[in-house]
């Protein structure tokens, strides 16, 4: 069984966002992640995706994604670059 106590890393995830989106108004969905060593609050990686709103869209799902994939990019450079 695996503890948030026994964890090195931890993500944290914030997204934030409007629904009532219209040619108007500047609304669209935000996220952000950070990763941190849990025993020394360094913070190893960051990012943030999406923004006011745009024809492609920033759905949250698409925030998640875009996240994900530079979540996953950056920790394949990592792992390469380990001795």
């Amino acid at each position: 069984m695996n503890l948030p106590e026994q964890a090195q890393l931890i993500l944290q995830l914030d997204q934030a966002g409007r629904l009532d989106c219209s040619f108007n108004t500047a609304c669209g969905n935000r996220g952000s992640a950070v990763l941190k060593d849990r025993l020394t609050g360094d913070e190893l990686w960051s990012e943030e995706k999406g923004g006011a709103w745009q024809m492609s869209g920033w759905s949250r799902a698409a925030v998640g994604r875009k996240l994900g994939d530079e979540l996953v990019k950056f920790l394949s450079k990592r792992q390469q670059s380990a001795p």
